[in-house]
This record gives structure tokens, sequence and C-alpha cells, in this order.
């Protein structure tokens, strides 16, 4: 395997204010930056793994489609099923794309951002007024939450993993994960 050292990101995820210590990284006598944040499979990963630029990344995204598809969305001719079919296909794998990964992670003002992304597109898919409650919305629909969704997903690629013939993936979920932060309820 070659790898491109032009390509390449170096960061330290450290609660400390000092970047890299004075150190510095090469590959092949070419210096690797240090960056504040970097990008890895899809997620947007920062020094002190709060992942707030992801979760603004992710709802600004979902904010354009959002608007994109605001056309249909505010249709009066397009039945409810099929603008809830448009959230659930378009929308929601943009704000939960690689989530039982990084959301439990996430702060709890994080996470109501990308809640109230949610409660946004179902109120123009629904057409409620302002005073509907967003619950009532999301029940009526019958749309879990997205903690709900994200932990039915965490759960099944669990199952999944339990599974598996590769024993590697198995003992994978025989570690112990530290707590970075105390658990936050939603």
């Amino acid at each position: 395997i070659k790898v491109n050292a032009d390509k390449c990101e170096a960061i330290s995820f450290t609660r400390s204010r000092r970047q890299g210590d004075g150190h510095f990284l090469a590959i092949d006598g070419v210096r690797v930056p240090w960056k504040t944040t970097v990008k890895y499979l899809g997620v947007l990963l920062d020094r002190r793994l709060t992942l707030t630029p992801h979760v603004d990344r992710v709802c600004n995204l979902a904010n354009v489609g959002l608007k994109s598809l605001r056309p249909l969305l505010c249709s009066r001719k397009l039945p409810i099923r099929t603008k809830l079919l448009l959230y659930t296909a378009l929308l929601r794998p943009v704000l939960t794309y690689a989530a039982p990964a990084w959301y439990h992670l996430a702060c709890q003002t994080a996470r109501k951002k990308i809640l109230s992304v949610q409660s946004k597109s179902l109120r123009q898919a629904t057409s409620s007024p302002w005073f509907v409650r967003n619950s009532v919305i999301r029940d009526s629909a019958q749309i879990p939450t997205i903690r709900t969704f994200i932990d039915g997903q965490t759960a099944r690629l669990q199952q999944t993993s339990e599974e598996t013939p590769w024993e590697h993936i198995r003992d994978l979920l025989q570690q112990e994960v530290p707590q970075l932060r105390p658990q936050m309820l939603d």
C-alpha cells in the first residue's frame, strides 16, 4: 500500500489547547499538517470529540434538502403519506448516517439540533400549524424520534455483530468502552 502524503491530515484527540505539542509528522519526508477537524468515512471528527462540526454539517445538509423538497412538501395535491415517505427516504438518512458510531458522543445541544430538523421536516410534510406540539405530529405520523430510530439501528447492528461468523468482530463487543462524559437523557 502506498500512502499519498499530500492527502493526509493529522489530528490529536485531547482536551489540551496545544495542537501536536510542537511535534510534527512526516510521511516520505513530507510534513503532515495538524488539523482541528478531519473527515473520516463521512464523519467530521474534532479534537475534543464533541462532534459539533459534524452535527452542524449534517443539519445544514438536511436543511438544504428540506428547502429543495419544499415544493413537494407544501403541495396540497400530494398525500401526507407520500410526503412522509420523502422525509424517511431522503432526509432521515442524511441525519442518521453512521449515527450508531457517533450519536452517543454528541452533546445534548447537538442532539436537539438534529431533533429540530426532524420536527421542522415533519411539520412541513403534515402542514401542521405552529400551535401543534412536535410530539403530537410525530405520533400521528407514526415516525419515531431520531433517538429512538438510532437506538433501533444500534440494537440491530449489535445483534448482527453478535451473530457474525467472524470472531474478531464478536470480540469487539466484549471490550468495555470507557465513558467519555456522563450519560445524557433525552
